[in-house]
């Protein structure tokens, strides 16, 4: 009994390979959460996802390379997208695509995305990599931005799998600014001063970054190896860029109009989001 772990310890023998069981297979291992991977999903295969709340999309493998599919939230935005992916190796999958989104019934805004991904597993954890670039449409007006996503899977055993999916988007117009290139009037009264803000202002697109990680559980039903639960929490984050525009703002403790810099505020930080798929 003892000579057997002594023997493996002091041993120059390389170690061995884990056996196949403990490699990554996951049921639906060509898509994170929302993401793509660089893994395809197989010629005939089906993929149905409702993710609540809200959010449900279908995808249909048309080659060994090629699959497609088509989303909706709440059926007031929609989604239709399309993915080519090459296995660079055993252990490597590349994949190039585009996502097109709609919003909207009656003024309707369309967002478009072309993407690469990449996915890399080894043993029971597979990394993927996102970038894409694409542009929102809204007013007139056209942002380009720039997405990025990192992945991350588990394999906690054979049936329940850890998944991290974390955006990075940055680029595009998240808020919109008056700018008063002119002060305003100033109104007195028996209880104190108050401005009045000039009528002619212009409009400055606040740029910003948006953080979105998330962390989630996919388990495989014991019943039926072709569904799976998928339980976690989004929790986004929205970061305005500093500007140095220059604006007319009222100073209610020196009682003036004072010319100052733009500075933004975030708009949203961190609140969690939980799903079930």
């Amino acid at each position: 009994c003892c000579v057997a772990p002594i023997s493996a310890q002091t041993s120059d023998a390389p170690p061995a390979e884990p056996p196949a069981s403990e490699e990554f297979s996951s049921l639906q291992d060509s898509r994170l959460v929302f993401a793509p991977t660089g893994t395809g999903l197989g010629k005939d295969a089906l993929y149905v996802n409702a993710l609540f709340p809200g959010y449900a999309d279908v995808q249909f493998g048309l080659t060994e390379q090629f699959s497609a599919g088509f989303g909706t939230f709440l059926f007031s935005m929609f989604t239709v997208n399309g993915k080519y992916s090459w296995q660079l190796s055993e252990s490597t999958d590349l994949s190039v695509g585009a996502l097109g989104i709609r919003t909207g019934f009656v003024e309707t805004t369309w967002t478009g995305v072309g993407y690469g991904s990449i996915t890399t597993r080894r043993g029971r954890t597979q990394w993927t990599y996102s970038i894409g670039v694409g542009g929102n449409g809204s007013d007139g007006t056209f942002d380009t931005v720039l997405l990025q996503v990192v992945g991350w899977q588990r394999m906690l055993g054979p049936r329940v799998s850890l998944i991290s999916e974390n955006w990075i988007a940055s680029g595009f117009t998240v808020d919109n600014q008056r700018i008063y290139d002119q002060p305003g009037t100033v109104v007195d009264d028996p209880f104190g001063r108050y401005p009045v803000y000039p009528e002619v202002y212009r409009e400055l697109g606040l740029k910003g970054i948006v953080l979105a990680p998330s962390i989630g559980f996919r388990i495989v039903s014991p019943r039926n190896e072709d569904r799976a639960w998928f339980f976690g929490a989004l929790f986004p984050s929205i970061h305005m860029r500093a500007e140095r525009e220059l604006t007319w703002e009222w100073s209610y403790d020196d009682q003036e109009w004072v010319r100052e810099e733009v500075s933004p505020e975030n708009l949203y930080a961190g609140v969690p989001l939980p799903f079930v798929s």
